[in-house]
Order: C-alpha cells, then structure tokens, then sequence
C-alpha cells in the first residue's frame, strides 16, 4: 500500500512540475529548447488559449487531490500516533520488597501509580498523603507494577524522587527495568532497560521505548544504587499498542 501511495505521489509531483511549463510552451507558440523545438506558431491565439487553459484546468485537477491526499495522511499520521498508545498502569495493584515508614509517615508503593508528583509537604505529623515510593534506609530493592492482564508494551516512562517532603537528600542513581508474563522474577524475566540517573530537586521524566512491543503483564524496577539515605521512585508509567 505505501510504495504504491510513494509512486502516485511522484508521479503527481513530475506531472505538476512540467504542466506549468508546458502551458508557457503554448502560450508563446515558438519556443526552442536546446535541440528540441516546438513550434505552435501555425496555431491561432484562441487555441493556443484553449489548450493553456486546458492545462490550468489539469494542472488544478492533479494539485487540489494531491494536496488533499497529503494533508489526510499527515492528519491520520498524528491521530495514530497519539491512539496507537495508551497508559495502562495508572491505579493498578503495586506492591515492593519493602517502604521506608516512621510513625508520621510512610511511602508505599502505590505513589508510583497515582499520577501525583508533588514532593512537597509536611514530614512529620500523621494523616498527610505521599505521593512516591521510598525503600528503607541503606537499602536497595524494587517496585513492581501488575498490569491485571497482558499487554503489548511499547513505552516505559519514570520520574526519579528526591524527597522534597522530608528535606531531600534521596534519589535513585544505578537502576533496571525488568518485565514478566507470570510475576515470578526467578529467572523467566526480561530486562528490558538499564541505567543511571543523578539527585536532582527537579528531577525529569525519562523513557525507553520498546521495539519490537513486548507482551507482558508485570513491569519491575530494581533500585541497584542509591544517593544519600535511599532510593525511591515518584511514577512508572507504562505504555501498550491500543487493543
């Protein structure tokens, strides 16, 4: 279907380049191009009109459709685009091998899936919502996501913390991104990314892409280094090919 879409459009396109020229061509009646030399001389005025009018006419009938065709097909490109994702992890079921609590506060996993990132708060003082993940100090560990069902994966997105609410100080640094179809994360897993991210008081989103998607159901992510006290994770957003 493309390749036979790419030739019309060729095709179309020469055909637009050489009607204009061709119209001067009749228009003036005797034109000599280098070897070649069309004389339509020998023709009245009025034809040589008709015929340039003729070739407006084809020159519009090829332009309009052609611009229509693109148009559409720019349009269509960017609604694909935008349907041919959607976020499946937002409010799913989260659990991790373990959260940093105190008797005001505690940081479970649910933070990472609630689309809240604010850090900022008060520390201490019971009944205030947390909206990240923080594992234990001196710990590393993981978070993990369970999608309720398969999904094929084509994007993961992740925001760092930095502990705004409790005076800073924690981040992620060394990490991976592992998947699996049965939850087991005993061998059957898939890494799918690893890296390295720095403490920031304005950390970024940051994102792998998955080419070809990858069928799964559970996405994890191992915290393998720390800065300062601990690790954690503000969101994990993960992203399927539209059923």
């Amino acid at each position: 279907m493309i390749p036979t879409i790419t030739v019309l459009v060729v095709s179309l396109s020469v055909l637009l380049f050489f009607l204009p020229i061709l119209v001067i061509i009749v228009l003036i009646g005797d034109v000599q191009l280098g070897p070649i030399h069309i004389d339509l001389s020998n023709r009245s005025t009025n034809t040589r009109r008709f015929i340039a009018l003729l070739g407006i006419g084809g020159w519009l009938a090829l332009y309009i459709p052609l611009v229509a065709l693109a148009s559409k097909t720019m349009v269509a490109g960017i609604s694909n685009s935008a349907s041919e994702r959607i976020e499946v992890a937002a409010g799913k079921p989260t659990n991790a091998s373990a959260f940093w609590s105190h008797p005001d506060l505690s940081f479970p996993s649910a933070g990472i899936v609630n689309g809240e990132t604010d850090e900022i708060g008060e520390c201490a003082g019971g009944g205030h919502a947390t909206q990240y993940w923080l594992l234990p100090d001196g710990q590393t560990g993981w978070i993990q996501i369970d999608l309720l069902q398969s999904y094929d994966i084509v994007k993961i997105r992740w925001l760092n913390v930095y502990n705004g609410r409790c005076g800073g100080g924690r981040a992620t640094t060394n990490f991976h991104i592992a998947v699996s179809r049965t939850g087991d994360f005993r061998g059957e897993e898939q890494t799918v990314y690893s890296g390295e991210m720095t403490y920031s008081q304005s950390p970024t989103y940051e994102e792998t892409i998955l080419s070809p998607a990858i069928s799964t159901r559970y996405v994890r992510f191992y915290v393998d280094g720390y800065h300062g006290t601990g690790g954690g994770l503000n969101e994990l957003e993960v992203y399927a090919s539209a059923p």
